[in-house]
């Protein structure tokens, strides 16, 4: 069985390739300003400069994506028993909300569109247990949500 090649000889067709085109290039360049070498040596220099640019800025934006790559998966190893608890805390207080919604509506008390969205958007679960005790005696949605 023959092995697979590695990523090293994948690579060396285009990479001839390449060279060949700046070869081309060069010498076309070399047949155009022929009659003054001191131009042609600043055109070869310019374009060689363009080309390590252009590698550096591919260089840097692989760095980049590898560490943003990087940051993300350490973000999320350290992130998600923080992100596990605010859940849980977000739900918790969702239920009980829910729940005094609903108890006005069991016990027939009107309530306002103003009114569901305080109690909805309230992240105090110790304010949310007010209101359902007051919810369990009250007689309008005025007297649960006062003080």
């Amino acid at each position: 069985m023959i092995p697979p090649p590695d990523r090293f000889e994948l690579m060396i067709p285009p990479l001839r390739k390449a060279i060949e085109r700046i070869r081309v290039r060069e010498r076309a360049l070399a047949e155009k300003v022929s009659k003054d070498p001191e131009k042609l040596a600043a055109t070869l220099a310019k374009e060689r400069e363009e080309r390590v640019e252009k590698r550096e800025e591919v260089a840097y934006a692989r760095g980049v994506a590898r560490g943003k790559e990087q940051g993300e998966v350490l973000g999320e190893a350290r992130a998600i028993p923080w992100l596990e608890a605010q859940g849980e805390a977000r739900g918790m207080t969702r239920s009980v909300a829910r729940s005094v919604i609903r108890l006005l509506e069991k016990r027939r008390i009107p309530t306002r569109y103003n009114d569901r969205e305080r109690i909805l958007e309230c992240n105090d679960v110790d304010q949310l247990y007010r209101w359902f005790d007051r919810a369990v005696e009250a007689s309008s949605v005025e007297e649960v949500l006062a003080g």
